[in-house]
């Protein structure tokens, strides 16, 4: 989705990380930090039931797209 937004990685501003179970967290740092590299944006972790009992995390970017021209459909 970022990249149909023309942005990346390097634009995320804000990321939100949901997960129900906060020792889930720490495994995902390595996966975490190939993706945002020397990027930090502004993040919140928040213990919460997610739609799929399956899932382990779920992940929220904003990112603020740079200037360019517009990406936006006609």
């Amino acid at each position: 989705m970022l990249a149909e937004a023309g942005c990346s990685f390097a634009d995320v501003v804000r990321v939100r990380y949901l997960l129900p179970d906060r020792a889930d967290f720490e495994p995902c740092w390595p996966a975490l930090r190939r993706c945002f590299g020397d990027v930090r944006p502004a993040a919140t972790m928040l213990v919460c039931g997610l739609a799929d009992p399956r899932m382990k995390i779920e992940i929220e970017v904003d990112a603020r797209r740079p200037a360019g021209p517009d990406l936006r459909p006609h």
